[in-house]
Parts: C-alpha cells; sequence; structure tokens
C-alpha cells in the first residue's frame, strides 16, 4: 500500500516490484470525478452488478476489448445490493466476454499472440489479495486454450498456480505460444525434434511460489 500524500518512485516499487514497463499519466480531477460517475451509473443496486459496457486497452504489447459484469459479494457469499458504497464488498465475481486479445510483451513471445473470441470468469479478493479464475476461453479459428487456476499475495510473496489446456495446435503453433523463457531447453528440443503434424489435447501446469 501507499500512505496518503505524494508518490515517490520508491514507493512505486515497493508496491510494484517487478521488472515490467511503467506507464505514467497526468490527469486532473474532473477527468477523475468524470470516470468515477460514469462506473456508478453502470451500477445496478438492486441486483448488486455492476455493468462493463466496455474494456479496451491498445498499448504495444496489449490490445484488448470486452465487455461484461462484475458482481459485488459480501463475506458469506451473497450479493451486495444497496447504493454503492453502502457496504464494502469482500470479493468481486466478475465475467467477461473478449472480441479481441492481442499479446505482445517484448521477448516473452516469438511473435505476437492473439485470438477473436473469448470468455473469463473470475472471482478478486482484496484482503488478502487473491484472483481465482474459474475459466478462461480463448478462441482463433479452431485453437480453443483454456485456463483455471489462483493468483494471490500475502506477506511471503507472490504465488501463482495455473493448469493451461489446448485442444489442438500445429506444432509451429505451440512454439510460436510457448514463452521463449518458460522450460527453455524442453522449447528447443520441441522446436528442434517435432518437425510436422498438429498436437492435440496439450496440457501445462504453471506454479510459482
Amino acid at each position: 500500500s501507499v500512505d496518503a500524500g505524494p508518490v515517490t518512485m520508491g514507493e512505486v516499487l515497493t508496491v510494484l516490484p517487478f521488472q515490467n514497463t511503467l506507464s505514467t499519466f497526468e490527469v486532473d480531477g474532473a477527468t477523475i470525478v468524470a470516470a468515477l460517475e460514469n462506473g456508478a451509473s453502470q451500477y445496478d443496486e438492486a441486483a448488486g452488478r455492476i455493468n462493463i459496457s466496455e474494456v479496451s486497452v491498445q498499448s504495444p504489447t496489449l490490445r484488448l476489448q470486452a465487455e461484461g459484469q462484475t458482481f459485488l459479494i459480501d463475506a458469506g457469499g451473497a450479493r451486495v445490493i444497496g447504493a454503492l458504497g453502502s457496504e464494502a464488498p469482500a470479493s468481486y465475481l466478475t465475467q467477461l466476454h473478449f472480441s479481441q486479445v492481442k499479446i505482445d510483451p517484448e521477448k516473452l513471445f516469438d511473435e505476437p499472440v492473439q485470438f477473436s473470441d473469448g470468455t473469463l470468469d473470475l472471482r478478486l479478493q482484496m484482503n488478502p489479495f487473491r484472483i481465482d479464475i474459474g475459466q478462461l476461453v480463448l478462441i482463433e479459428d479452431q485453437r480453443r486454450l483454456t485456463a483455471k487456476g489462483q493468483v494471490s499475495a500475502d506477506d511471503t510473496g507472490w504465488k501463482v498456480a495455473m493448469d493451461v489446456a489446448m485442444n489442438e495446435v500445429a506444432h509451429d503453433r505451440l512454439v510460436a505460444l510457448w514463452p521463449v523463457t518458460l522450460a527453455p531447453l524442453t522449447r528447443q528440443w520441441v522446436d528442434k525434434n517435432v518437425l510436422s503434424g498438429s498436437l492435440t489435447d496439450v496440457k501445462a501446469a504453471l506454479r510459482l511460489e
């Protein structure tokens, strides 16, 4: 967390201790108020739901278009209903539909990874921080990637447990979708020894602690 007052670069690096590109921008108070008012206007207090009419990210590393909804959930698992802010939710249950996903972090893949359709169901808990991904489905042509798992953080650090599967993928596309630094020797062996054909029911597990 960051204390009230001016924010220093040291505090930012404490909260985000990763070597990713950090983008900063300046906005005035009116812009922030307009954004908050727009978010509040999408809230259905009778259903405890925030309607997400559009999510758009356009950057060199990620392009994304989506829409969906978020339900506010209390500690007992029930929806938080009533005026926005009347009760702090314990978690957020989010459902998104993607119409475009293009991922191209520098040096992560041989080429951009992109999908034209997909869905995501997740639960976000803030204290302690935890994201439960019930199901992620990304589709491009006949290729279907699915994933589920958990990302969490506590005083001991970050923990990631993800299970990923693909229904079918040509050998060259498998290498293109395989992060360059993830199990590099196995990736190199597949690239050199699997010369043609396609793989079906491909599964992988990622565990980071």
